[in-house]
């Protein structure tokens, strides 16, 4: 790692698989003095010789987990200890199908997990985290927030997209092809059972709710708009073409109104791009 750094300092150019390959050493470090704590029959295992990814131009995006060449490299690490050996499996870090060392970014760890319970077709996969799981508000607004014993995948993606901090949606893509159940446990409390998140759930009342800050409402309102096909398209076509994501929309009944949900930030842009789209029905005043 020394020697790494010191090539960076006088380069003066950290290039991003420097960066993917010193981020991972905390990773391996931990694992290995885990692995030795534990003593037998705890296994290391670096995760990077057995998960691969597909390479990704973007250094801040994961690429895709490669399932063959994964699961068959794991097979081999498998065929390589007793049968009575646990695994201690890093987190967070992998490799491209080329041997390049690289990182699953953010969440990874947490991702990592779901991954390796596909790849070893667990029963069950437990996270833990600071908190006693999926909780029904954030408690920073809500103090009589409280943690929920279970709730769905879709339940979950759904908190986690708008606020929720405990899991990222990718995490639990690999458990839910699978139909894995997860368990969100308190590292500092580990008594405590924490929230499942599976397929089903016996609750029958509302799993919680999120807020999502900065986020502005962009409005097309206007008579014009009335029994028109297409106008929905037109606008969030408008929008994609400049790569704004929009959240949530909503159209009033009588076809008058349609909101887009936005990033604040791009709130400005996004009534720009829906002037030009609408610059006929505007100039008509059709729309407003």
């Amino acid at each position: 790692v020394g020697n790494l750094l010191r090539a960076v300092a006088v380069l003066r150019t950290p290039s991003p698989q420097i960066a993917e390959l010193v981020s991972g050493y905390g990773e391996t470090w931990s694992a290995r003095i885990l692995a030795g704590v534990l003593g037998k029959p705890f296994r290391f295992v670096d995760a990077r010789d057995v998960l691969r990814v597909d390479a990704e131009p973007d250094p801040t995006v994961c690429g895709r987990v490669c399932w063959g060449p994964s699961g068959a490299a794991l097979q081999k690490k498998l065929d390589e200890v007793d049968d009575n050996a646990a695994l201690v499996i890093t987190g967070y870090i992998a490799s491209t199908a080329d041997g390049a060392p690289t990182t699953l970014k953010r969440d990874g760890s947490d991702y990592s997990a779901s991954i390796f319970g596909k790849l070893l077709g667990a029963a069950e996969v437990h996270i833990w985290t600071d908190v006693d799981g999926v909780l029904s508000a954030d408690p920073r607004r809500v103090p009589e927030a409280f943690s929920l014993a279970e709730v769905t995948y879709e339940e979950a993606m759904e908190l986690a997209y708008f606020g929720a901090k405990v899991l990222h949606p990718k995490t639990m893509l690999p458990a839910v092809e699978l139909g894995i159940p997860l368990y969100i446990r308190n590292t500092f409390a580990p008594g405590k059972r924490g929230t499942r998140i599976g397929a089903s759930c016996e609750r029958q009342t509302m799993a919680g709710f999120t807020t999502v800050d900065g986020v502005a409402c962009v409005t097309v309102r206007g008579s014009g708009m009335m029994g028109v096909p297409g106008v929905v398209a037109r606008a969030a076509a408008a929008l994609a073409r400049v790569t704004i994501s929009v959240r949530l929309m909503a159209q009033a009944s009588s076809e008058q109104s349609i909101a887009f949900a936005v990033d604040s930030r791009r709130a400005d842009e996004a009534a720009a791009v829906l002037e030009d789209a609408f610059e006929r029905e505007l100039r008509l005043s059709q729309v407003a």
